[in-house]
């Protein structure tokens, strides 16, 4: 099936103006490392109405961090903001992903979230919401829930999905999985081409990973191999499909181990690659984020110390605006 994808995208690099950066130190705090509540965070939503507007398909635009001045500039965030109408390969078309070329440096990177419109050739329009995430923090499984919850509530005429492949990437020995980092073998390069029979199928997985550097580790998800309809965006890009059994060796290579809980699971559903990604209920939505966000943190259970705690106001907002949109 062919897909057209239009990209959303926040990236962090250096603000244009003193207001602008203001703004984003107001989100963020004064450093790059500081913890993100739930307050600044809902208070960073306008910001996706006045960039871009889902329901017209409008480009977002840029918001900016100087952290990011040593990975990248202007002009080549901008380049990888062009997406053409093969959709996701015309991402990478130049041999590596922008979340690759971002993620050079990571120590100054925080998290960069991003959402897919995606218009299959049936016409249904799926918004695919992801948090691609730097460094073992927590902030993406603490605030996708509140993201999904916000967005299905925001746009009523998308079904608002969940790619969670973008929840368990490799950067350097750390996986998202289940809503709590994990810390894995570090997978490299030369591991995932041994599982290739052929050279024609290290073609295709070289071709697939894009430049693969820092001494032959992979430090990007592996979207295009175990991502939904496991091999089909490369056999787009390239005419073939990989091999069912490369992609089995490559999940087993993984190790990831979803346990069957009715709440985790369904949110996790597709890092075991298990066809589509789930339309996620807001009810288990509800379930995570209010397990997560508030029963396991007030119980001092949080793996993260920056989230060891909750702030009145942030409670408030979960109690009296979130869970009303969930609740519906």
């Amino acid at each position: 099936m062919k897909i057209t994808m239009s990209f959303y995208r926040v990236y962090f690099h250096p603000p244009r103006d003193t207001a602008e950066r203001q703004y984003i130190d107001q989100l963020t705090g004064s450093e790059p490392s500081a913890a993100i509540t739930l307050q600044n965070f809902f208070a960073s939503l306008p910001v996706f109405e006045e960039r871009g507007n889902l329901s017209t398909g409008e480009r977002m635009g840029v918001i900016y961090h100087d952290q990011v001045k040593q990975v990248t500039t202007e002009e080549q965030i901008s380049g990888i903001l062009q997406v053409g109408e093969d959709g996701f390969a015309s991402e990478i078309h130049d041999g590596q992903s922008g979340m690759h070329l971002l993620s050079r440096t990571p120590e100054h990177i925080e998290f960069m979230p991003f959402y897919y419109l995606i218009d299959a050739s049936a016409g249904k329009k799926d918004l695919i919401v992801g948090v691609q995430h730097f460094g073992s923090q927590g902030i993406s499984s603490k605030f996708l829930p509140l993201m999904i919850a916000y967005l299905r509530a925001s746009y009523p005429d998308y079904t608002v999905k969940h790619d969670t492949i973008h929840l368990g990437p490799i950067f350097f020995g750390n996986i998202i999985a289940n809503g709590e980092v994990r810390e894995i073998e570090a997978i490299s390069f030369k591991q995932i081409t041994d599982r290739a029979s052929t050279n024609e199928e290290k073609i295709k997985v070289s071709r697939a990973y894009g430049a693969v550097k820092r001494g032959g580790f992979l430090p990007r998800p592996l979207t295009d191999l175990i991502r939904t309809r496991s091999a089909a965006i490369m056999s787009e890009a390239d005419g073939q499909e990989l091999s069912q059994d490369l992609v089995t060796e490559i999940k087993e290579l993984l190790s990831i181990n979803i346990p069957e809980d009715e709440t985790i699971a369904e949110l996790n559903a597709t890092i075991v690659c298990n066809g589509s990604p789930r339309k996620i209920d807001l009810g288990n939505i509800y379930k995570f984020a209010t397990r997560y966000d508030m029963n396991r943190v007030e119980r001092g259970e949080d793996r993260h110390p920056e989230f060891a705690s909750i702030d009145e106001e942030s409670k408030r907002i979960l109690e009296d605006d979130i869970r009303p949109l969930i609740r519906g």
